[in-house]
């Protein structure tokens, strides 16, 4: 399978890295085994390894915001997929926080950090406000993206099984 060849990828890379103690190394391993970790929904074993690559990538690349943000916005979904949902708003508010802080235009990715922190409400049974964080974000969405985007049906089907919970 391509999860056993991806493995195989990672272990190799592991035994070709073991003696770099470079943090741009630690990010690409870090990232690469959370990346495979999130996609085989090992979202435990995901979230050090994404804990370690968003560390090093502050040490080893700091002006590497997009990278960084993709990152944590990952490190909030797999946080919520094992339950830590109030780590997992605490870690978007913080990014959110930052991007808004820079000023640097980023609203589309401050709308894919608010539909990840609204899953944590859904997820708790706090329909509203879950419902109201998506809605914000969907406008991004839609804007910058068109409502045919695979983001914004996404999101759309994340408003609809809020409306499903609630009978509407």
């Amino acid at each position: 399978s391509k999860f056993d060849e991806a493995l195989a990828q990672l272990e190799a890379l592991d035994r070709d890295s073991a003696e770099r103690t470079e943090p741009i190394v630690r990010y690409f391993t870090g990232a690469a085994w959370g990346a495979y970790h999130m996609n085989r929904a090992e979202f435990a074993a995901a979230v050090p390894r994404y804990r370690d690559a968003i560390a090093a990538i502050r040490t080893a690349a700091p002006d590497q915001l997009s990278t960084l943000d993709s990152l944590r916005l990952d490190l909030v979904n797999v946080l919520a997929q094992t339950g830590a949902t109030l780590e997992a708003r605490r870690e978007g508010d913080a990014i959110i926080g930052d991007i808004t802080a820079r000023d640097d235009g980023n609203d589309l990715m401050i709308a894919f950090v608010r539909a990840a922190v609204a899953r944590t409400y859904t997820l708790d049974g706090e329909l509203a406000e879950a419902e109201k964080a998506l809605l914000a974000a969907q406008a991004t969405i839609v804007e910058r993206l068109g409502e045919n985007h695979s983001r914004n049906l996404m999101l759309t089907n994340d408003l609809y099984r809020i409306a499903v919970e609630r009978k509407d």
